[in-house]
């Protein structure tokens, strides 16, 4: 389920940042590489439609989305290229907000720019029923007195 959301997302941003690397890995103090992190920080409960019955089970998987190149000009491009792209779609939505100062902290990085992307994994569930009722009998008891 999740590495499904892992492949999408990824081919989503690789088309977004064209010739970019992505990965999934955390952010590193020490990145060498020239491309998207795309590092899955949170899975919360979502809220999946209820029109449909049985409602499908529904999970909220949010990407930390940073960028890595050899100038800050080049690592805004990819930010942008991303985030422009995102909010076109219906599959993702993108969370602009602060990130916490101690999250930078906690991969031991200054803090960057850097965004979220949201992205819902759905497990639909079937209506289980039973056989079809062919026949019925009826039986008559007598009631004792």
């Amino acid at each position: 389920m999740i590495e499904d959301a892992d492949c999408r997302v990824t081919a989503f941003v690789g088309q977004a940042a064209a010739h970019a690397t992505i990965w999934l890995d955390p952010p590193a103090p020490d990145e060498k590489r020239t491309g998207i992190g795309l590092y899955l920080l949170e899975i919360a409960e979502g809220r999946a439609p209820r029109e449909v019955s049985p409602a499908p089970m529904q999970v909220d998987l949010r990407y930390l989305v940073t960028a890595w190149a050899a100038t800050p000009a080049d690592e805004h491009k990819l930010l942008s290229d991303v985030a422009l792209a995102a909010l076109g779609r219906e599959d993702v939505t993108s969370v602009f907000r602060t990130i916490d100062p101690a999250l930078w902290a906690g991969f031991r990085i200054p803090p960057r720019a850097a965004f979220f992307l949201q992205v819902p994994v759905r497990l639909e569930r079937s209506q289980t029923r039973g056989p079809p009722v062919r026949e019925t009998h009826t039986q008559v008891v007598p009631m004792e007195p």
